[in-house]
């Protein structure tokens, strides 16, 4: 083949040659590797805070667990029972049926015609209140 008709190296590798910019230090580094689109992202921390929660304690027949607000010691309530509005209720309309008799005094001695008051056992005061009407 003849020298003059002979391809150059340039025309036989069309393919060009990367680009390596110089860094501060003087050493060069592709931009293929750390191009913007190759930079490693670094680990951000993510703090999520929760707004505290009131929470309202419903206080039953039974004794619950709970916090006293007045010592923060954490309890299991006594209770305690006391004559309310529906054991009255309760006399008023037996009295009316007909049980005059003494029969209508029944309600001030049952249980579950009383309201509950729930106590601190370490304060002694009172925490909350079922009424029954």
């Amino acid at each position: 083949m003849d020298p003059a008709v002979m391809p150059t190296t340039t025309q036989m590798n069309p393919s060009p040659q990367p680009y390596y910019p110089i860094n501060q230090t003087g050493g060069a580094y592709p931009t293929q590797m750390y191009g913007p689109e190759n930079r490693v992202q670094e680990p951000t921390t993510v703090v999520v805070t929760q707004p505290a929660v009131n929470r309202t304690q419903v206080f039953l027949e039974s004794p619950v667990s709970t916090r006293c607000i007045y010592c923060q010691a954490d309890i299991i309530t006594q209770i305690h029972y006391e004559i309310g509005t529906f054991a009255w209720i309760i006399c008023f309309v037996m009295w009316i049926v007909g049980c005059c008799f003494g029969c209508c005094l029944l309600p001030f001695c049952v249980d579950g015609c009383k309201d509950v008051i729930h106590k601190c056992p370490n304060c002694q005061r009172q925490i909350g209140r079922y009424s029954r009407m």
